[in-house]
């Protein structure tokens, strides 16, 4: 029985539907079966001024869960593997690398204090040691009142009262990452203070869209 118990905690389990996972992806955290799903829930390739690698529905909403609120960090690796695929077969096409810095959406102090880190973040750190430009804390978002629940209208406001900048980004053509776009209300409170504060251009690209 000893033995049967450690067996089941040893064997490598699939991160995202938690079953025994039978393939490697990065450090084996996916299995096959969900790498498919996943991949059946790809996108169509969107405008490069904003848009989404999947849609947030089966396989694709448990990863971004297991990620942001059950402590899979090892599926930081997969995020940022998808973000850098479609960047270079979809943003970079019309876009030079060199002319664009990647921002992250800020996370708020309860997934911080969750994660050790905003969960958008540690993404922004994977794509920064693949080569890309990218700037940490350039958005920081104040305490408020949770966009759950709310409508579009009043999402929109509530982010545009609590988003504020702490860097300069005038003349910066901007790329923002985000985890799930559900109504846009919070990419477009954010693209409205990066513009105002003099941005080239702001185009965005989420994981998932709902």
């Amino acid at each position: 029985m000893g033995m049967l118990v450690t067996r089941l905690f040893s064997e490598p389990r699939c991160s995202v539907c938690l079953n025994v996972s039978d393939r490697a992806q990065g450090d084996g955290s996916i299995c096959s079966a969900c790498l498919v799903e996943i991949e059946t829930a790809r996108c169509r390739e969107n405008d490069p001024a904003g848009g989404g690698i999947y849609t947030y529905h089966g396989a694709v909403r448990t990863l971004m869960h297991r990620y942001k609120f059950e402590g899979a960090l090892e599926l930081a690796d997969f995020i940022a593997a998808a973000y850098s695929s479609a960047l270079k077969k979809r943003y970079f096409r019309h876009y030079s690398p060199e002319d664009t810095v990647i921002l992250s959406i800020p996370s708020g102090k309860t997934a911080k204090r969750r994660n050790g880190r905003g969960h958008m973040e540690r993404v922004l750190g994977r794509l920064r040691r693949e080569g890309y430009t990218t700037q940490s804390h350039v958005l920081a978002r104040r305490p408020g009142t949770p966009q759950k629940g709310l409508s579009r209208e009043a999402r929109l406001q509530n982010m545009r009262d609590r988003l504020y900048l702490k860097r300069e980004v005038a003349g910066l053509g901007v790329l923002l990452i985000d985890d799930v776009r559900t109504t846009g209300a919070t990419i477009e409170a954010a693209r409205e203070i990066l513009i105002s504060a003099g941005a080239a251009r702001v185009d965005w690209l989420c994981f998932a869209i709902d």
